[in-house]
């Protein structure tokens, strides 16, 4: 019986500070509304910008990279092309990387090389990947020349379903 007088005690209590609560929400009604408007307004803005965006933690390239693991340029290959690269007595320095779909590689000539002998250069990089792999990757090839020489720098680009590089 004494947990009951409590109880309502408690609930006297609690009664009395809703009352209170409210009372003092009534001043400030049209805050409040337009608080909770301007809540809903960002809650609206928020699901509309997740319907048109993307989400950020999709892979970067969808499936267009669907395939990719049965030709794949693994580091060890790059490292491979690159000497073969520095062996040529006219290219200076090589950089290769692969970036999705596309391989890159940034040729430094040296200062002798002719702008005909450097566009040469981008069939000896594709000559050291197998032919899956030319049927597969997009290859950009960026000549650059070690002293600036006229007619510098060049960019060979060959599509995966092209037969040659276009200039």
């Amino acid at each position: 019986m004494y947990n009951i007088i409590i109880g309502c005690e408690y609930m006297n209590k609690f009664k009395k500070y809703l009352r209170k609560f409210l009372k003092e929400m009534r001043n400030y009604k049209y805050t409040l509304i337009a608080s909770l408007c301007f809540l809903l307004l960002i809650i609206l803005l928020l699901g509309v910008y997740r319907f048109f965006m993307p989400a950020n933690s999709d892979a970067k390239y969808g499936n267009r990279l669907q395939g990719i693991e049965e030709v794949e340029v693994d580091k060890s290959q790059v490292k491979t092309v690159v000497k073969a690269l520095e062996k040529d007595e006219q290219i200076q320095s090589a950089k290769v990387s692969v970036d999705g779909k596309t391989v890159n590689v940034i040729l430094t000539v040296t200062g002798s090389t002719s702008v005909d002998d450097a566009k040469k250069k981008p069939d000896l990089v594709i000559s050291n990947f197998s032919d899956d792999q030319k049927k597969f990757f997009d290859f950009e090839v960026f000549i650059k020349s070690a002293e600036g020489k006229e007619g510098f720098p060049l960019i060979a680009y060959k599509n995966k379903s092209s037969a040659g590089f276009s200039f």
